[in-house]
């Protein structure tokens, strides 16, 4: 029996999925060593060593090769997973004699049970490569957005993985990091319509947010830069173990998504306090635009009846995207603050869920 003690890297199993034509690509090209499977043939203008696998038969046998001799590769990106799940349908298909999965054993949804028990299987066997060769394994994926209706909130629209619901659920649990990537944008007032801008920046998160599925077992920011520059420490780390709650934490129900939760504000006889860590946000008036001054005191009147702190509401906003972080209360547009009033009651009721740990 041979034991092993100290700690130990391993290599990264991840998955980057983002909007089209935003680099998701070229950024995978910069990890260690690559090997691509392009199962989608989007790296031609790239150079990097690839593979273009013409069935799932064919994909399969690639893992088998490298896992015999990985060639020196240190990493191996498959581009894209969404597109190997398509093969992945039609091999089940072909193995049935059935024209679509919707059909496989008479329907009812076994289909799609035997694509992400399909998936199941494939992750181990990248696993057993990732392990035994000490190679990355990365899926590129698109994004797409859907309707997301929590048990304990109004509903939303979000990005997830172009996939099966299931096969996505299959892939978020195996992966230590998870990252989401798009182009920054920001709201405006224009004539008063509330309109969406962009500065042609490009972001990734890398945990859980209302608008997006993300997760890392390693410490990077929550929000920075789609730059591998950001990440690049990855490869010498060991990924943190899943964190546990306290014993006396509140217990969130077993399939909730994952929050953040602000820190409790301390009472106080009149406005709470910016919780410590958070940079004292002094609200700033604009005499020159009486409709702004109105609307910024009839949010610090909202704030004085609630009970909340500035720091807890400028939290929500940009938890929303509305903001960029870190804008003071008093810099917020006319629509923005507008939008702050109307659904004022929402804003609260999420605060106190934070506060409850739920």
């Amino acid at each position: 029996m041979e034991i092993i003690t100290g700690k130990k890297s391993t290599p990264v199993k991840g998955v980057l999925y983002g909007v089209a034509g935003i680099g998701k690509t070229t950024f995978a090209a910069k990890w260690p060593k690559p090997l691509f499977l392009d199962v989608e043939q989007g790296s031609w203008q790239l150079d990097v060593a690839r593979v273009i696998p013409k069935s799932y038969a064919e994909f399969k046998d690639c893992i088998r090769q490298l896992q015999a001799d990985a060639m020196g590769y240190q990493t191996l990106v498959i581009d894209s997973a969404d597109w190997l799940e398509q093969m992945m349908v039609k091999h089940i298909c072909a193995e049935a004699g059935i024209s679509s999965i919707e059909k496989y054993e008479k329907g009812y949804g076994k289909g799609w049970t035997k694509v992400a028990e399909d998936w199941a299987q494939l992750l181990d066997q990248l696993d057993r490569l990732r392990l035994t060769k000490n190679m990355n394994i990365l899926f590129i994926v698109h994004s797409r957005i859907k309707r997301y209706e929590p048990a304990d909130d109004t509903g939303y629209d979000r990005y997830t993985l172009t996939m099966s619901e299931r096969s996505t659920d299959v892939l978020k649990k195996w992966s230590d990091l998870m990252l989401f990537v798009k182009y920054d944008t920001f709201t405006v007032e224009d004539n008063g319509k509330i309109k969406v801008k962009g500065n042609g920046k490009r972001i990734m998160f890398s945990q859980f947010c209302p608008w997006c599925d993300a997760k890392s077992r390693y410490p990077l920011p929550d929000k920075m830069p789609f730059d591998f520059a950001q990440i690049q420490q990855i490869f010498t780390m060991e990924p943190l173990p899943e964190q546990e709650p306290p014993k006396d934490a509140p217990q969130a129900p077993a399939n909730a998504p994952k929050t953040e939760t602000p820190p409790a504000t301390p009472p106080a006889p009149e406005l709470p306090p910016v919780p410590p860590e958070t940079p004292p946000e002094a609200p700033q008036t604009a005499p020159d635009d009486p409709k702004h001054a109105e609307l910024l005191a009839q949010v610090e009147s909202l704030i004085r009846q609630s009970g909340v702190g500035y720091g807890e509401v400028a939290a929500e906003v940009e938890l929303a995207g509305v903001v960029p972080a870190g804008t003071p209360l008093g810099n917020y547009n006319n629509a923005t603050l507008q939008r702050i009033i109307t659904g004022w009651s929402a804003i609260v009721h999420n605060i106190n869920l934070h506060k409850k740990g739920k």
